[in-house]
């Protein structure tokens, strides 16, 4: 068998390695810290674009949804419909906002998701971003 020469460090040798190895462990956990803080930078942006995207829902309330599109009247009576660009659609209603007060204009809407089987959104709020659903 051969003999395999171990070798020894002196104690400038081991202090220079546990060193390098603290350097590493500090440089990984300001990785982690960093990258844990941009994650959240980035999720309460996203959540501030609202006006800039077809969807948009806020992470602390899951049954708030902020729609933009052209909106149109619905199937039934006091129903309507929002389209995007995306050529996705939801069916709108509203309890408390008049909607036939906005058909054919670009809107967004703050709505909230019911327990309707359909989907069917309740809106609570809205803003008129175009007079129009011309760009559409």
């Amino acid at each position: 068998m051969k003999r395999v020469k171990q070798r020894t460090y002196t104690g400038e040798a081991k202090e220079h390695g546990m060193k390098k190895q603290l350097f590493k462990s500090v440089l990984a956990a300001g990785l982690l810290a960093g990258i844990s803080i941009a994650g959240r930078a980035q999720d309460t942006a996203t959540t501030q674009q609202n006006t800039n995207s077809s969807v948009s829902a806020t992470p602390a309330d899951a049954k708030t949804i902020v729609l933009s599109g052209c909106l149109d009247r619905g199937p039934g009576a006091d129903e309507y419909s929002l389209h995007a660009k995306t050529a996705t659609s939801w069916a709108l209603k509203s309890d408390s906002i008049d909607l036939n007060a906005y058909l054919d204009q670009t809107v967004t809407v703050i709505a909230m998701k019911s327990g309707d089987p359909y989907g069917t959104l309740n809106v609570i709020d809205i803003k008129i971003i175009l007079p129009s659903c011309n760009s559409w």
